[in-house]
C-alpha cells in the first residue's frame, strides 16, 4: 500500500485520456519532458478538464531521463500512446523522462483541488505536494466504501 517513509509528492496534471489509460492499467509510464528537482515516491493525479478533479494517485517505481528515442524505444508498449503524438510532444526536445508507475490508488469519489487548499492551483507542468495535502487524498481513498 502506501508507505509512511516519503521522499516526495508531485501533484500531475494529466489530460483525462491518459489517465483512464493509467487507470486501467494499460498506461505504465507517464512521460514528460522535465524531470523532478527531488526524489518522487508518488504521484497525485489531476485529471484535466473536462473532469477537473483529483482521480488517483499512484507510487512511483522508478524516473528515467533519456533521448525521446531513447524512451520510445523502451516504453513504446506501455506508454499509452501513439509514435506521432509522442513524437509531436518531444518535437524540439534533447532529453525527456519516464514516470514508470507502479501501484495506482483510484478515487471512488474524485476530490476539487480547492478542497485540499484554497490557494492550491493547477501546476502548468506539475507542482510538489506537501505531505499534509497527500494525506488528505490517502484519506479520502481509505474512506472510499468498499
Amino acid at each position: 500500500m502506501v508507505e509512511e517513509d516519503r521522499d516526495g509528492i508531485a501533484l500531475l496534471p494529466i489530460q483525462p485520456p491518459y489517465v483512464e489509460a493509467i487507470l486501467e492499467g494499460r498506461k505504465k509510464v507517464e512521460f514528460r519532458r522535465r524531470g523532478f528537482g527531488r526524489p518522487i515516491r508518488h504521484v497525485v493525479v489531476y485529471s484535466t478538464s473536462p473532469v477537473q478533479r483529483i482521480v488517483a494517485f499512484f507510487r512511483v517505481s522508478g524516473i528515467r531521463e533519456a533521448s525521446p528515442h531513447e524512451l520510445w524505444e523502451r516504453y513504446w508498449k506501455v506508454g499509452g500512446i501513439d509514435e506521432d503524438m509522442f513524437n509531436a510532444y518531444y518535437q524540439g526536445a534533447q532529453k525527456g523522462i519516464a514516470i514508470e508507475i507502479d501501484e495506482v490508488f483510484s478515487l471512488k469519489t474524485p476530490l476539487p483541488l480547492k478542497s485540499l487548499c484554497k490557494t492550491l492551483s493547477v501546476p502548468q507542468s506539475f507542482s510538489y505536494l506537501p505531505d499534509l495535502l497527500f494525506q488528505q487524498v490517502v484519506h479520502t481513498y481509505r474512506q472510499d466504501p468498499p
